[in-house]
This record gives C-alpha cells, structure tokens and sequence, in this order.
C-alpha cells in the first residue's frame, strides 16, 4: 500500500481544513485562498483592467466612424473601364476605370470617400442603408448640410450601379461588376 505524501499532484502542499482547488484551477486561485489580501489585490487589478478594456473598446467603433472609408480606386494606366459584358448599365463610351471595395460597401460604413478623375475627393455621411440579403443593399447619403442624399449605391446580384456627386457640383455614374472592376463618368 503506498503511503499518502501530502502533496497535490501539482507539487502544492495540501493544508488540512483548507479544500483543494481542483484540476484545472490556476496558482491565482490557489494565492487567493493562502492569502486573502493578495487575492483580493489581484481581484480589483484585474477588474480595472476589464473596465479599461471594455472602455478602450467602447471607443474604438466611434473613432472609426469619423473617418471616411475610401469606397474606390482609380486605376492607374487605364483610360476606359472594362465592359459589364451586357450584365449592367452602360455609363458612358469612355468611363474611367476603377476597382470598388464592394466589401466595404456591404459592412454599411458611416461615411464614404470617393475620388474623382479630376483629383478631387467627395465624402458623404450616410443617411440610409438597407441590406436586402445575399450581399444585396442600398447606401444612400450627402455631404453634411446639403440637405439631400448626393450619393446613392445600390449592389443587386453582386454588381454596383449607382451615382455620386458633390452638393452644387459635379454629379458621376459609377458600376462595377462582382470583383469590383468597373468604371465611373461624369454625367
């Protein structure tokens, strides 16, 4: 018969009167029930730290919500967008090509970015956005002030139609198909 040696099978000393903490219990539990004030200390430490943590992460969503999110790229070295194939509108003989970020557009961003062929960028806040299913929506919005929605995108089976314009200003037509190639105009 093997005689008992007083040590848990982690290597700690059991006290007698005192209930083992169990497997899978850390030496955190284990310092608590020794040493009730330094258990406590840990206890409001590490209470701050989920406060602090939960306050950090409160903060986060609106931070990024002040920035616009750049809804295209213009391509580079291209003059004319590539064709929808008959699958979409057409905007125009010669559109200028972009790749839209469609995934963006589906995580129904606050404010949008979109650069124009003249070197300028319009920004709009959004007003509306209607996810309609299987990466179907609507995002509606306008510049701050104008009083009217300046930009309406609409993604259906995959493809972007919409338009774009600054409040006063210049007014654009833009597609893309599902990878998000496509093209803007003005109109």
């Amino acid at each position: 018969m093997k005689e008992k040696s007083g040590l848990r099978r982690d290597g700690i000393a059991e006290q007698p009167g005192r209930p083992s903490p169990g497997p899978g219990k850390d030496d955190a539990a284990e310092d608590a029930t020794r040493h009730p004030v330094r258990g406590a200390a840990r206890r409001r430490a590490t209470g701050r730290f989920g406060v602090m943590s939960l306050a950090l992460l409160a903060l986060l969503p609106a931070a990024s919500a002040v920035h616009a999110q750049r809804l295209l790229t213009l391509v580079p070295g291209v003059s004319a967008a590539s064709s929808t194939g008959g699958q979409g509108p057409s905007i125009g003989p010669l559109p200028t090509a972009v790749q839209v970020d469609l995934e963006l557009l589906r995580g129904d961003p606050s404010w949008l970015e979109v650069p124009t062929p003249e070197g300028e960028t319009l920004s709009a806040e959004r007003s509306v956005f209607e996810d309609r299913g299987n990466g179907d929506l609507m995002w509606s919005g306008g510049q701050p002030g104008a009083g009217y929605d300046t930009v309406v995108l609409t993604v259906e089976g995959g493809r972007l139609v919409g338009r774009f314009g600054a409040a006063g200003g210049g007014v654009y037509q833009i597609h893309a198909d599902r990878a998000g190639r496509g093209g803007m105009a003005a109109i």
